[in-house]
């Protein structure tokens, strides 16, 4: 076991120069089995199988590679002879890296480079090394460590599967993301662009905010008018400086039709709750308003008042033109042989906004209707 130890005898058959005691460690990891190292004067060489163990440093200088054995020596004697060393030398020289004879009849070598490798690691090897905070040693970007070897954290842009629901990098909480890296919501206290008016984080109905939808205002304008209203135009301008003066907040428009404009085509579907302007509940969202039946009777003015009069619409409950239209010439003209069409405010059926009587609806235009008004933007321009 420890040969290497023992006086050396050169052989020059078979191991091409190599310590006889050294053979015994030609198939094992270099001069290093059981910590066993080379005799004075001998160093190791790993280059193939023919030239491989304690060596003289005479043998394949270039297969000698250190820090294995003890070395390359210079200046170090042996107990071989003279003669012995010559002639392992020649043998070593001749038989010792594997040799090819090229075109010109020199003999080259296959081992001119040496097997050490160098080079910085990088994240992803499992060890942690300068610049890294973490080394998860993988390739996934979505658990506690990054591919960047950092720790995941809310606002690195990268979504930490089973911690964040997801995670914009940003520092706004008024888009899909909140800062704290969940999904926004309604109830979450932030209001999304685009997607909510509003967010109390409660579910009352009639409170301003319903379901992250600000409430839209609906009234019966408390003065009367005839049917020349000024058109489409002249009537949501009457709405309009209704509610200024009652110091309404947002903008209106009147529910009426002419023609392909009507309030399906020309007004916001709102989400949130249509409400009166004393509170009550007419609608929840658009498509509530226009289903046929509403909650209660478009009855109270701007000013909070109850009037049961009729309203210019020339509209059916859907919100379309109605199908055999009356609308005042355009709504330009009060003259009695026009007509136009009303709803009743005293109705939550389909008649709040056609009433259906043939004696009364159509109406002549001389006669004098309030406007429903129904809120679009949340704000006055």
């Amino acid at each position: 076991m420890h040969a290497a130890n023992n006086r050396c005898v050169w052989v020059l058959t078979g191991l091409a120069g190599i310590c006889f005691g050294c053979a015994q460690f030609l198939a094992d990891d270099h001069c290093t089995f059981h910590g066993a190292g080379c005799d004075s004067g001998l160093v190791c060489s790993w280059c193939d199988h023919e030239n491989r163990g304690c060596v003289a440093p005479q043998v394949a200088p270039e297969c000698i590679v250190p820090p294995y054995g003890d070395g390359p020596t210079t200046g170090v004697t042996t107990d071989i002879e003279p003669s012995e060393t010559t002639d392992a030398t020649t043998a070593g020289t001749s038989e010792s890296t594997d040799p090819t004879d090229d075109p010109a009849g020199e003999v080259t070598s296959d081992t001119d480079e040496t097997t050490e490798t160098t080079g910085l690691e990088s994240c992803g090897d499992g060890e942690i090394q300068a610049g890294e905070v973490c080394d998860d040693g993988n390739q996934d970007n979505n658990d506690a460590c990054t591919n960047a070897c950092q720790p995941a954290i809310c606002g690195d842009g990268v979504v930490w599967v089973g911690v964040e629901t997801c995670d914009d990098a940003n520092q706004s909480n008024t888009d899909g993301c909140l800062n704290s890296c969940e999904l926004a919501s309604c109830g979450d206290g932030f209001i999304e662009e685009g997607k909510e008016d509003c967010d109390d984080q409660n579910e009352e109905a009639g409170d301003g905010c319903h379901q992250c939808w600000q409430d839209r205002l609906v009234f019966i304008t408390s003065e009367a008018f005839k049917g020349d209203l000024g058109g489409l135009e002249g009537a949501d301008s009457k709405c309009q400086a209704a509610a200024q003066a009652a110091q309404l907040p947002g903008t209106y428009k009147a529910w009426l039709s002419l023609g392909d404009e009507m309030p399906q085509t020309r007004m916001l579907h709102a989400h949130g709750v249509y409400k009166r302007v004393d509170g009550v509940v007419l609608a929840h969202g658009w498509s509530d308003l226009t289903d046929g039946l509403i909650n209660a009777t478009i009855s109270v003015t701007e000013l909070g008042e109850t009037l049961t009069t009729g309203s210019w619409t020339n509209t059916e409950a859907s919100g379309v033109t109605a199908e055999d239209p009356a609308d005042c010439d355009g709504w330009t003209t009060q003259l009695g042989d026009f007509k136009g069409r009303c709803g009743s405010a005293q109705s939550i059926e389909p008649g709040w906004s056609n009433y259906i009587n043939d004696l009364v609806n159509p109406t002549p235009c001389g006669a004098n209707r309030s406007l429903y008004c129904v809120m679009q933007e949340l704000e006055q321009p």
